[in-house]
C-alpha cells in the first residue's frame, strides 16, 4: 500500500529516532560492561595484592626471625672463643691432662705493676735511652730472662754491669714488694686459688715454672700462700734462671716434665733437642701435660715442650697470646672452671 508523503516523511523520522535510540542504547550498555569489567579486574587486583602483602609479611618474618637466630648463635659462639668457657672441639681432651705447669709472674699472681715500676726507677737513675712504658714492658720485658733484658737496655755495657744492674733491679722489686699495701702489692690472679684446689682435688699435678729468680719465686708463692699450698714448699717449683737455657726456650718445662715423670729423661733429650715430631709417642704424651702462661716468651717455651697451652690475658692481648701459639685464651681462672665442672 503506497504511503502518502507526509506519511512517508513521518516513517523515516521514526526509523531515524528509533536508529538513534538504538546507537545510544548501545554505547551504555558498552560503558556498562566496561566498568563491571574494570570493576572486577580491580577487585581482583586488590584481593591478590593484599594476599600477596600478607604472604610478604609472612615470609619477612620468618626471615627476620632466622637472621636473628643466626646472630644469636654466631654471638655466642664468639664468646665462647673470646673467654674460653669450652676447649675448642676436638683440640684437646681434659680427661687425659694429669699434669699442669704454671708460670708464676702475670700467671698466678700479678706482679707486672711493680718490675714495671722498678725498671722505670732503676733505667731513669741511669739513663737508659728507651723510654719504659707499658708497651715497651710487653714488647721487651714481660716474661724475659734477665740478661736478655739488660742487654736490651744498656747493650753498650759490660756483662758484669748488666748482670749489676739486674741484681740491683730485682732488690728493688723484692723491696717494693714487701712495702706494698694489699691494693698495691702482690695479687692473686683472679679464681687461682679455686682452680688450684680444684686441680689437687682432682689429683692433677700441679707445679710453678718460672724465669725469675729464686728469691723472688720465693718471696712471690710465699707471700700468696700458693708455695706451701699447692707447691710442696718449692720442691714443686722449677727455676728457668737455673736451667741451662731459661723461656723462650723449652728447657724449664721439659726439666718439669721429668720431674714430673710426665716423660723419660730419654724424651727429654729428645724435646730439648726438638726432635719430638720423631716420635709419635712422645707426642701423645706431652699431651698429658697443660701449661698455663701470660707472655709470647713463655707460650713459645711451652709449645716447644710439646704442651698444650692455655693463655692468660692479663699482660697482653688474645691475638698476641695466640700469635705466639696459644691453644686456648681465657681472661682469668674463673674462665676456666667451667672446664672442670
Amino acid at each position: 500500500m503506497a504511503l502518502n508523503p507526509d506519511d512517508e516523511v513521518e516513517a523515516r523520522e521514526l526509523d531515524r529516532v528509533t536508529d538513534k535510540l538504538k546507537v545510544h542504547d548501545s554505547q551504555k550498555l558498552e560503558e556498562g560492561v566496561s566498568a563491571a569489567i574494570v570493576k572486577g579486574v580491580g577487585e581482583r587486583y586488590d584481593g591478590q595484592s593484599k594476599q600477596f602483602s600478607t604472604w610478604y609479611s609472612y615470609v619477612f618474618c620468618h626471615l627476620l626471625t632466622c637472621i636473628l637466630f643466626v646472630f644469636y648463635f654466631i654471638n655466642k659462639y664468639y664468646c665462647m672463643l673470646k673467654y674460653n668457657t669450652r676447649m675448642r672441639p676436638g683440640s684437646y681432651s681434659l680427661k687425659q691432662c694429669r699434669h699442669m705447669y704454671f708460670d708464676v709472674d702475670g700467671t698466678l699472681v700479678l706482679s707486672d705493676h711493680l718490675h714495671l715500676r722498678a725498671f722505670q726507677q732503676l733505667c731513669g737513675s741511669y739513663g737508659c735511652e728507651h723510654t719504659i712504658d707499658e708497651s715497651f714492658f710487653a714488647s721487651h720485658i714481660s716474661g724475659r730472662e734477665n740478661k736478655d733484658i739488660s742487654l736490651k737496655l744498656f747493650p753498650s755495657w759490660s756483662l758484669e754491669k748488666r748482670n749489676s744492674f739486674s741484681d740491683e733491679k730485682e732488690a728493688l722489686f723484692r723491696d717494693m714488694c714487701s712495702s706494698q699495701s694489699t691494693d698495691g702489692g702482690i695479687l692473686e690472679v683472679p679464681g687461682a686459688r679455686a682452680f688450684l684446689s680444684l686441680l689437687v682435688e682432682r689429683n692433677i699435678s700441679v707445679t710453678a715454672v718460672t724465669n725469675a729468680p729464686r728469691e723472688n719465686g720465693v718471696l712471690m708463692l710465699g707471700a700468696t700462700g700458693f708455695l706451701s699450698d699447692f707447691f710442696e714448699d718449692g720442691k714443686r717449683v722449677v727455676y728457668g734462671s737455673e736451667c741451662k737455657r731459661a723461656k723462650p726456650f723449652p728447657d724449664p718445662y721439659v726439666t718439669a716434665m721429668t720431674l714430673t715423670n710426665l716423660v723419660t729423661s730419654e724424651e727429654a733429650d729428645l724435646l730439648l733437642a726438638g726432635n719430638q715430631d720423631d716420635s709419635a709417642a712422645l707426642q701423645e704424651k706431652t699431651q698429658n701435660g697443660m701449661a698455663f702462661e701470660d707472655s709470647p716468651s713463655g707460650i713459645r717455651a711451652a709449645v716447644a715442650a710439646g704442651l698444650y697451652v692455655v693463655g692468660l690475658t692479663t699482660g697482653h692481648s688474645e691475638e698476641t697470646l695466640r700469635a705466639a701459639g696459644a691453644h686456648a685464651v681465657a681472661s682469668d681462672y674463673h674462665d676456666l672452671m667451667s672446664l672442670f665442672e
